[in-house]
Parts: structure tokens; C-alpha cells; sequence
């Protein structure tokens, strides 16, 4: 989050940026008025979201409502291994087939040098007033 703001970047992280009221609502609301959302996956992040037919599971959700919504996602993979893309719901399908960052510690200026760069989107999406020049950030991780 921080290197984002530190590049002039306006960057929303549910679990700090959310107050008090209804957070589910909050949170969609959120989503779909971001121009991009950055999604970061951790190791097996994405097991939970197999078989959840019901949209029960929060990264699902998250998910689908952004990709519905149109929001250019960028995942982040720290460690991460993709599942079949079949396994996956068929409403979030689509997340495996996007270009992400492969994370790297070692060389976390050059990763967010990227990511900056991806979510640099042509002026013909930037439409101001139909959308927030700001990212979500999505963190989908076990513990």
C-alpha cells in the first residue's frame, strides 16, 4: 500500500480504510467504483474459493463483484501456485487468465515498478466522474 501512495497513487485497503456500518456493503461499493483492483495471492489463497457454488467466501466474492463490475485486476502472487482454472467458480473464472507479478522480496522495487505499470490504463478508461482514480487492494491469505 504504501509504495502505491508513495508513487501518487489513491489506495483503498478494506481492512484499514472501512469504518463503522454495514462492511459488506461498504466494501462492494467500494470495488465497483475503483478503476483497478489489485489482488494479492498467497500461498493456496485460492483453495477456499473451490467449490463455493454459494459465494459464501470472501475473495470469491470480492472477485466476482469486481470482474462484473469491469474493474481492471491485477493480481500480486507471493508464493503462489494457480489451481486448475476449471476448479475455480465459474463467475471468477476469468482471474487466472489475467496478467499479474510475480512478487519477489528481493526485488520489491522493480515488482511494484510493474505493478505501477499495469495499472497505468489508457486515458479512454480513465473517464473521471464514472469511476474513482483510486485501487483496491485485495489481500487473500490463510493463516
Amino acid at each position: 500500500k504504501v509504495h502505491l501512495q508513495l508513487r501518487g497513487l489513491n489506495v483503498f485497503l478494506d481492512v484499514t480504510a472501512l469504518g463503522s456500518g454495514k462492511f459488506d456493503d461498504a466494501l462492494l461499493t467500494t470495488i465497483a467504483n475503483s478503476l483497478n483492483m489489485v489482488i494479492v495471492l498467497t500461498e493456496k489463497s485460492l483453495d477456499r474459493c473451490i467449490g463455493d457454488v454459494t459465494t459464501q467466501d470472501w475473495v470469491h466474492r470480492e472477485l466476482a463483484h469486481a470482474i462484473d463490475s469491469g474493474v481492471h485486476i491485477v493480481p500480486v502472487m507471493d508464493d503462489f501456485i494457480w489451481p486448475k482454472s476449471e476448479l475455480l467458480p465459474s463467475d471468477m473464472r476469468s482471474i487466472s487468465t489475467m496478467n499479474g507479478v510475480r512478487w519477489s522480496h528481493e526485488y520489491q522495487e522493480a515488482c511494484v515498478d510493474k505493478l505501477v505499470n499495469f495499472l497505468q490504463l489508457p486515458a479512454s478508461i480513465r473517464r473521471r466522474g464514472t469511476r474513482h482514480d483510486s485501487i483496491s487492494i485485495g489481500i487473500s491469505q490463510l493463516n
